[in-house]
């Protein structure tokens, strides 16, 4: 269909397309623990998601509390506790992102962080309803509906990411900081890149 995406599976050898696909206009990523799949997307600045309880076999159009900003591309992400987010990026890709958080598996409530710093670098479901972000103002942490700064090891040129086991993966420019631990309380290891 005109403006959907394609979402498939790779089995070993080639990609194949799943047998039920999600009305999502502007597709542009798929998230996925186990059975839960979410399909995500946004088309003239208006985001989309759908969810998939069985592997993508059945999909259901999820509604989203918007309040009208501009979301240039909507980013599924599942937390390591299995919870599901999206990240609606903004038009300019360093504006705080709008975020979203799945309840009751089958509507997404809009999660606010008041406080937050104008720019994001970038964000990171950590799991237990909280949010890292680093941004030129240095590190902080969404939790229920605002944003706080937090001591971390980490800067605002650091990219971060969330392993599977709930390590935060931060790639900066000269190290790679990892996170290991639960929630906001880590122990932290640098590695640094040496280019000789």
């Amino acid at each position: 269909m005109d403006g959907l995406g394609v979402v498939a599976e790779w089995d070993g050898g080639a990609l194949r397309p799943l047998p039920a696909q999600p009305a999502v206009t502007g597709l542009n990523t798929v998230g996925h623990s186990g059975d839960l799949v979410v399909a995500a997307g946004a088309r003239d600045g208006r985001p989309a998601a759908a969810v998939s309880r069985d592997a993508g076999r059945h999909w259901v159009s999820t509604p989203l509390a918007w309040r009208g900003d501009e979301v240039a591309v909507l980013r599924a992400v599942i937390a390591p506790d299995g919870g599901a987010w999206l990240v609606g990026e903004r038009p300019d890709r360093t504006g705080f992102p709008a975020l979203w958080r799945l309840v009751g598996g089958r509507e997404w409530a809009l999660v606010r962080a008041v406080g937050h710093p104008a720019q994001a670098r970038s964000v990171a479901p950590l799991g237990a309803e909280l949010v890292a972000v680093t941004s030129p103002d240095g590190v902080g942490v969404v939790a229920g509906g605002r944003y706080y700064r937090v001591d971390w090891p980490l800067t605002g040129e650091h990219y971060l990411t969330v392993l599977g086991d709930g390590t935060i993966l931060a790639r900066g420019p000269d190290d790679v900081v990892l996170g290991t631990g639960w929630t906001a309380n880590r122990r932290w290891v640098r590695v640094v890149l040496d280019g000789g």
